[in-house]
């Protein structure tokens, strides 16, 4: 498994043990549909205690990774649409960031 994969197996992990429907959007397999969508889109419903925090994108990087520029494209395109945008590099830093 490489450090990119485990990174966004305990993202995927943790979002889940939120309640939020966690979606990967490819894997080693497969390709994206869509150039630049991020690594997992989690949803749930909205709650008293979360009230903005209903569709998340988290873009997994390991080591010096950096955006792509259809990376960057898409994020942008998904926040103006409201979806809160993480970029994170570690377990510690999606819970440091959001949750």
């Amino acid at each position: 498994m490489t450090e990119h994969s485990r990174i966004e197996a305990e993202c995927a992990d943790h979002l889940a043990a939120l309640r939020f429907l966690v979606i990967r959007t490819h894997d080693a397999r497969n390709r994206p549909v869509e150039k630049g969508i991020a690594d997992l889109i989690a949803i749930r419903q909205s709650y008293k205690s979360y009230p903005v925090c209903n569709v998340v994108a988290v873009e997994v990087k390991a080591g010096k990774d950096k955006l792509s520029h259809d990376q960057e494209q898409w994020l942008a395109r998904a926040r103006e649409q409201g979806v809160m945008i993480l970029v994170v590099r570690s377990l510690d830093e999606l819970r440091t960031v959001c949750f």
